[in-house]
């Protein structure tokens, strides 16, 4: 039924602009049929899998991968967000396949249940009878559709005159209408082979089957639990890597601080010999007085001599004292002169200090840059635990990011404090705080991992509350159809509030009357969805 209704909307496409260049219905017939291997390709897959035949899966679903990637390849504007999606899916199929390869000895086929074998014995819809005037009228509908095609060739290739082009129209809107009428007996049928109690078994099964798939995810909680440990292993041996960085750190900041007593002890001395220099200077000063005083002495001593001079009684006197103003000055000059070298010597010292105390400089800076680089390096390798931790948690298709996936599943505040601890971490690397930023980032792994380890059980549990939710919600709506007797678009939309339009069809005319409920979940959130009626059963 399904690939019916894909082949009557494939027909429908392509009969829907007639007076299209021939190029370009080429081109969209290439990339459907290119699309449509792919899709079948996927199917056959799918089938393949639920028959629990995985090596076969497998290629199915390489090959089908290979199918969208060519669509995406050439016809990259074409249905982009769809052919990305299946895209996904693929990739996640067989990561899946190759992660779990087939068993090596057969396993056992459940037995039905009792409600299986009652959905097994519902009687379809259409006769055999039925199927085959529908499929006669799907085969008329496709010759003459080549029909049309040919007359289309023929007027783009002669430009035939313009009445062709309206006996095309014309055939088509008979097509259309033909097509709009073989769907709607289709869709009546759908309907009434739909019936409410059978919705609500079904309902039952399934949630009934949530027990079953409780007990079918310990053996994956058993390997998440494995994959945890491996991760707890991997923090081990960070926190390793991290004791080893903290002591290089340790022996890093022993050196600076042996270089910064050095140092100041350097400072010191270089004060002291500051402080000597100036005592020195002093000195210098002071004996220069003292010269002074003694050159004006011996001034005054020589006017006193000339003043008695013309005494020879004095003269031995004169000459004694004479000898005492030479033995002085001779004192004084030994003094100036060491006084030159005293200085000289602490020129050159404090020069050679400078130097030194320099180099300490350079060597302490160089110690310090060793210091950083290694607090970096090690806040660097536990941020990639961090998003190693992050790229092992699988998400489901459709999941955008982890942060967004893990806002919509987990736990609200286990994931709020791996949140504020990353905050943190990024803070402390900013400041340049690397040792801190190591931390933060270990912490936020290990939060993580241990949040991770619970997130398998808690979607499988969300994804079948939902999947009964949504029965429910078309069980609701399929009861106002079954009255109405009449074609519907239904549309559903998901959000606080789920809100169901329907829109009916009837005369030869188009004509919509719209109606709508409103049907309020417990667990969904998130997401749009719009169903035709008849993919519904």
């Amino acid at each position: 039924m399904k690939y019916f209704l894909l082949l009557l909307a494939v027909l429908f496409s392509s009969i829907s602009f007639p007076l299209m260049s021939q190029d370009a219905t080429e081109k969209d017939d290439a990339v459907r049929a290119l699309w449509m291997k792919g899709f079948d390709t996927f199917e056959k897959a799918e089938t393949t899998e639920k028959a629990d035949d995985r090596k076969i899966a497998l290629p199915l679903y390489q090959d089908s991968l290979i199918c969208f990637q060519k669509v995406k390849a050439q016809y990259p504007k074409w249905n982009s967000d769809l052919v990305d999606y299946r895209i996904k899916i693929c990739d996640m199929k067989i990561k899946e396949l190759q992660a779990n390869p087939a068993p090596t000895s057969a396993s056992k086929v459940p037995a039905a249940t009792p409600m299986e074998k009652k959905q097994s014995n519902v009687k379809p819809g259409f006769s055999e009878e039925q199927l085959r005037n529908l499929q006669d009228k799907l085969e008329k509908a496709v010759s003459e559709n080549e029909v049309l095609r040919k007359k289309l060739k023929e007027m783009s290739d002669n430009q035939m005159p313009g009445e062709l082009a309206k006996q095309l129209q014309s055939d088509n809107e008979k097509m259309k209408k033909e097509i709009t009428a073989l769907a709607a007996d289709m869709e009546k049928e759908s309907l009434e082979r739909a019936k409410i109690l059978q919705e609500k078994k079904e309902i039952s099964g399934k949630l009934e089957k949530v027990e079953s798939v409780l007990a079918g995810t310990k053996n994956e909680n058993s390997k998440i639990s494995a994959e945890i440990d491996g991760m707890k292993k991997k923090v081990v041996e960070v926190d390793a890597s991290a004791t080893t960085y903290q002591k290089d750190i340790s022996d890093l900041s022993a050196d600076n601080k042996s270089l910064k007593n050095v140092v100041n002890s350097l400072a010191d001395s270089l004060d002291k010999v500051r402080k000597e220099k100036v005592d020195s200077e002093r000195q210098l000063a002071s004996l220069r007085n003292d010269l002074g005083a003694k050159a004006k002495d011996l001034e005054s001593r020589t006017k006193e001599l000339e003043s008695i001079s013309n005494d020879l009684s004095a003269k031995n006197e004169i000459a004694r004292k004479y000898e005492e103003l030479v033995k002085g000055n001779a004192d004084i000059g030994i003094m100036l002169d060491e006084l030159a070298n005293l200085y000289t010597y602490q020129a050159v010292n404090n020069e050679e200090l400078t130097v030194e105390i320099g180099k300490r400089d350079e060597q302490m800076k160089k110690k310090d840059e060793e210091m950083i680089i290694v607090a970096r390096n090690a806040a660097t390798k536990e941020k990639k635990a961090y998003e190693s931790v992050i790229g092992g948690i699988s998400l489901p298709p459709g999941a955008k990011s982890v942060p967004e996936f893990l806002d919509v599943y987990a736990d609200g505040k286990e994931w709020q404090s791996v949140r504020e601890t990353v905050a943190e971490a990024e803070k402390f690397s900013a400041d340049e705080q690397s040792d801190e930023a190591a931390r933060k980032w270990r912490d936020a792994a290990l939060l993580l991992g241990i949040l991770a380890e619970k997130l398998p059980v808690i979607m499988e549990i969300s994804s079948e509350l939902k999947g009964a939710e949504l029965k429910m919600a078309e069980i609701k709506i399929n009861g106002k159809l079954m009255k109405q007797k009449t074609p519907a678009i239904f549309t559903f939309e998901a959000g606080t509030k789920y809100k169901i339009e329907v829109q009916y069809a009837g005369g030869d005319g188009v004509k919509y009357i719209s109606e709508s409920e409103t049907f309020i979940p417990e667990s969904n959130k998130h997401g749009k969805r719009i169903f035709l009626l008849n993919q519904m059963h």
